[in-house]
């Protein structure tokens, strides 16, 4: 790839949080397409990181689940979490692949620090309810064509051949820094006739929402000098408070504010950090979507929420008044043949992902006029779906009220800034064993890197495999980083897994893994942990070198040489060890042992023989019967001098 050097300046990956979930589509530039693209080819993956933080303290989330729809991750103990091979929301062509963006879902009800969500006694926790985050990831193509244009980022202006087509690209890196509050701050205030400016003395009806979604955080009653209190509010989240009259005839909002950190509050009020609610007659403000929910026929569920294994569902949206019964509202039907813009074509149902068919459902509005219902009949088992209602293109066409006010979508409960967005998902996977057939089939490693080989029989019900190592520095006693296997690769879709990454010598300390599986079903779900196999450095050391013997006090004799192993060897072994050297025939085949051993570096040995043999008694070429044999030698893993590798021979200068 002629641009492959300037990959990170090619391609841009974008995480944009946007709380009640949102499908927005990438740009691309039409000066940066070239002419003949094959958009099939051309759709780049890369990694995707994310770290969770505390909002007021910066520590990091651990344990949060983050849901891709297509993969799921959890934050590790520094609050991150890594999607690897995302495809890209657009290919080459600009085309979407994944219907313009994910969706993802993040459930924080396993977090285990800086709060324990499972402890019962913890007086401050994190949003048990899910958020709705919606990723988008961009790119700018690679024109082979022509001089790289503006937007693709790429800064030399170099021209390249005219191949004329565009490169793809893979394995590219983007990140997010997302942070969540703990439920501890507190929301009081007033509520005020807009036009009196008197506290009003009837009970409304107080919601807090989320400044991001518009998602209904909290609600209550007012008393009857007209102050409400919310507790347990989630710290640093931008936030607005909504009060209604039980009657619907008054309504008012307040300003958007962020709420506290940890242990504060924020009064609504005169003389308070944010002004009083101020209402005024129902009318003069337009409808819209109080709260989105789901229903089984059963149960009822929240926007964002698994439904489990239901084969029909009701998505219900709830509005602040009576919609008007006229065409546009009441034309439910999917293709009505009219050629004119309805509620019928501006409703959307589509599995989320890759998969981009329109759902087939139904519409019916309840008696009063107040709850549009969307029927999706054939839930599919594991999978997540998304329903819109899809922003209008002019105000004719759209829902509106009795007065022909039109929905306000930005007030509306779920809406992404364009559309309003419905989300659930299904379940209905497997129940996996734990795997007892994990094998090591090879390892091909020695104190440098090398290769280790998983193998294992794939499970019926599992839509793919976690792998996990756990990495232990030192032996015995020293031991120490041993027994937490951490996430190596998500989502592996066959049941054998190379690790080329293992390195078994840190320092002048040997390194040994551990790996275990986790089957996943089509729910995300994992299986317990497999059997563990092991995997350390086994191949035994080999002397590699000897340089010639040198006369080190200048009296004419030779006695010092340095040895040369083939990876690092144990000082104390090394020291300790036995170094015989064989003399020739001439010499009556005399053998001198070394007098001491110096570790000099990790890999080479000083020694010394006794000081009484000239310097040409070690180079007689005479005979071929002059060695050098080592013994006792270990490698830092322990593993002994090979057998085949202990022996040097001074005629010929060969190891065996």
């Amino acid at each position: 790839m002629r641009y492959f050097g300037r990959l990170k300046n090619a391609f841009a990956f974008a995480a944009v949080l946007i709380l009640g979930g949102a499908l927005v589509g990438c740009n691309i530039e039409e000066a940066s397409k070239s002419a003949n693209t094959n958009p099939e080819e051309l759709k780049p993956k890369g990694n995707l990181i994310i770290t969770y933080t505390d909002s007021t303290t910066g520590e990091p989330i651990v344990g949060a689940i983050i849901d891709l729809g297509l993969k799921t991750a959890t934050t590790n103990k520094r609050g991150v979490a890594t999607f690897k091979n995302i495809p890209a929301t657009t290919d080459a062509s600009g085309s979407s692949t994944v219907d313009g963006a994910y969706s993802a879902i993040v459930d924080f009800s396993r977090v285990t620090s800086p709060i324990n969500m499972r402890d019962r006694n913890a007086t401050v926790k994190y949003p048990m309810s899910e958020q709705k985050i919606a990723i988008t990831v961009e790119y700018a193509t690679l024109e082979d064509a022509s001089t790289p244009p503006d937007d693709a980022n790429i800064n030399d202006g170099s021209v390249t051949n005219a191949s004329n087509h565009d490169t793809p690209v893979t394995g590219l890196v983007g990140s997010k820094n997302w942070t969540v509050g703990k439920l501890s701050t507190s929301v009081s205030g007033e509520i005020r006739d807009q036009k009196t400016n008197a506290l009003v003395t009837e009970a409304y009806i107080v919601k807090l929402w989320s400044g991001a979604g518009q998602t209904t955080l909290a609600q209550s009653l007012s008393t009857s000098n007209g102050a409400f209190s919310f507790s347990k509010v989630q710290a640093g989240v931008t936030i607005n408070v909504t009060a209604e009259n039980v009657t619907n005839t008054m309504r008012g909002t307040s300003g958007t504010f962020t709420s506290a950190e940890d242990g504060r509050a924020i009064s609504l009020a005169v003389g308070g950090q944010v002004q009083p609610i101020l209402v005024n007659e129902r009318d003069l403000a337009a409808p819209w979507i109080t709260k989105v929910s789901f229903s089984d026929g059963t149960n009822t569920f929240e926007n964002g929420a698994d439904i489990g294994t239901a084969s029909t569902v009701d998505v219900m949206f709830d509005f602040s008044e009576a919609m008007a019964a006229n065409f546009y509202n009441m034309s439910t039907a999917i293709v009505d043949g009219s050629g004119v813009v309805t509620i019928g074509d501006n409703i959307d149902v589509r599995f989320t992902g890759s998969k981009a068919d329109n759902v087939a459902h139904s519409l019916s509005w309840n008696t009063e006029m107040t709850q549009l219902m969307v029927t999706i009949p054939n839930l599919a088992a594991s999978a997540t779906y998304e329903v819109k209602i899809l922003a209008a293109a002019s105000a004719a066409d759209r829902l509106t009220d009795v007065n022909d006010e039109p929905l306000d979508i930005n007030l509306s409960d779920g809406n992404d800034g364009t559309d309003i967005v419905a989300s659930f998902s299904t379940s209905g996977g497997a129940t996996l064993a734990a795997h007892t057939d994990l094998a090591m089939v090879t390892a091909n490693v020695d104190s440098g890197t090398g290769t280790v080989t998983l193998d294992w029989n794939w499970q019926a019900g599992a839509a793919g495999y976690n792998v996990y190592r756990s990495t232990t520095e030192g032996s015995g006693s020293t031991a120490f980083n041993a027994g937490s296997f951490d996430l190596l690769v998500a989502d592996h879709n066959v049941s054998n897994y190379d690790d080329t990454t293992v390195g078994f010598i840190t320092g002048e300390l040997p390194v040994s893994y551990s790996y275990v599986i986790r089957a996943v079903n089509s729910d995300g779900v994992e299986s317990a942990n497999s059997n563990a196999v092991s995997a350390a450095d086994v191949t035994n050391v080999r002397l590699t070198a000897v340089a010639a013997f040198s006369d080190a006090d200048s009296d004419g004799n030779c006695e010092t040489t340095t040895l040369t192993f083939g990876e690092a060897v144990s000082e104390a072994a090394a020291e300790a060890g036995t170094y015989s050297y064989r003399m020739g025939a001439i010499q009556a085949n005399a053998t001198k042992v070394a007098t001491s051993a110096v570790l000099k570096t990790l890999t080479t040995v000083e020694l010394t023989f006794p000081d009484d043999s000239a310097c040409a008694d070690f180079t007689d070429d005479v005979d071929d019967s002059e060695d050098l044999t080592v013994s006792g030698i270990t490698d830092l893993a322990g593993n002994a001098i090979d057998n085949a590798g202990n022996v040097w021979h001074e005629d010929g200068n060969t190891i065996d």
